[in-house]
């Protein structure tokens, strides 16, 4: 079973975070390709290989229940990045 929160990136924009596993184990992060969205990992996460990590995902700016940046400078691949530090 997944945890749900929402961040929110320096530019303001919603992120919905995913979080599987044991809350203090190792950080695995996932990010989702463009026609998905965080989900797109639950197999994985909820498979035997990954037990004892904390498995994050996060929806990318758009798909699933995260926000759309304002402006156009925020939707590019830089995004991204912020949004991975975010997380």
């Amino acid at each position: 079973m997944y945890r749900t929160s929402s961040l929110t990136a320096p530019d303001g924009v919603g992120l919905a975070v995913y979080e599987w596993g044991d809350p203090s184990g190792r950080e695995v992060l996932f990010i989702h390709g463009l026609a998905q969205c965080a989900l797109a990992w639950r197999r994985q996460m909820e498979g035997p290989a990954l037990a004892g990590f904390r498995c994050v995902a996060w929806d990318l700016r758009r798909p699933g229940p995260s926000s759309m940046a304002a402006s156009r400078s925020s939707r590019r691949a830089m995004s991204w990045k912020r949004s991975s530090r975010t997380t």
